[in-house]
């Protein structure tokens, strides 16, 4: 198995958590059952060594502690529906829910955009994976549903949650799909990290907790989501 490599670089100021990026119109033809199945074992990944040429804006030495937003990390990336350079509407954070999207959720690493693919979305255990950006694919919009010090995600398209397979946490490889809402079930709790992370809250998670894109399909049609611990890679930071 190949070994993750900790890549270091300097530490900077943590600013806005998450940028405004526009919607990117794919040319990719929808999501099938055949060409976007993806592997639910967990694979090893390598990270690139030139983390800093991705559009990086802060990253932390690596290992050193994570910096939380307060409010969980209310995302204001582009609405699909919004002019180019619009931001989605936040407004301020509720103690107990605020609610913003719908938006994209693009990895640093490869411009692709966050997505549930179609040949498993009716079901709980739907793939969840990175794909080519298609202007109003509804399975590739999502939206925050912010209660104060945590987040939940939800897929436009199902209504299902952004949800970390309680049956492999506590590892690297974890794998990320979609679920039926269970309430305090915090392997479907997330945190958006100022420095453009996101963080899984199981605590059985332990290290193994950020939202991570797999190095070793980043040239597939689809791309594994996993968690994986942090390594300083681009393929760990969001917009």
């Amino acid at each position: 198995m190949n070994i993750k490599k900790r890549v270091t670089v300097l530490s900077m100021a943590a600013v806005a958590a998450l940028i405004s990026i526009p919607a990117v119109t794919g040319t990719a033809s929808a999501s099938t059952a055949s060409s976007h199945a993806t592997s639910a074992t967990s694979s090893a990944a390598s990270v690139r060594q030139d983390a800093t040429g991705h559009g990086l804006i802060a990253v932390p030495v690596a290992g050193a502690p994570r910096i939380k937003t307060t409010h969980g990390g209310l995302l204001t990336t582009t609405s699909p529906s919004a002019p180019r350079g619009t931001k989605a509407t936040t407004g301020a954070a509720s103690a107990a829910f605020a609610r913003t999207g719908p938006f994209y959720l693009y990895n640093n690493d490869t411009g692709k955009c966050l997505d549930a693919d179609l040949g498993t979305i009716n079901r709980d255990g739907t793939v969840v994976q990175l794909w080519n950006c298609i202007s109003g694919n509804k399975n590739q919009w999502w939206y925050e549903d912010n209660y104060g010090s945590y987040a939940r995600f939800w897929n436009a398209y199902s209504g299902r949650y952004l949800d970390a397979d309680a049956n492999n946490l506590n590892k690297n490889g974890t794998v990320i799909q979609l679920w039926d809402l269970i309430s305090g079930n915090t392997n479907q709790w997330w945190s958006v990290n100022s420095n453009g992370t996101i963080t899984n809250e199981d605590s059985a998670a332990g290290i193994h907790d950020f939202l991570d894109a797999d190095t070793n399909t980043m040239n597939n049609p689809s791309t594994r989501v996993q968690l994986w611990q942090f390594v300083g890679g681009s393929n760990q930071y969001w917009h």
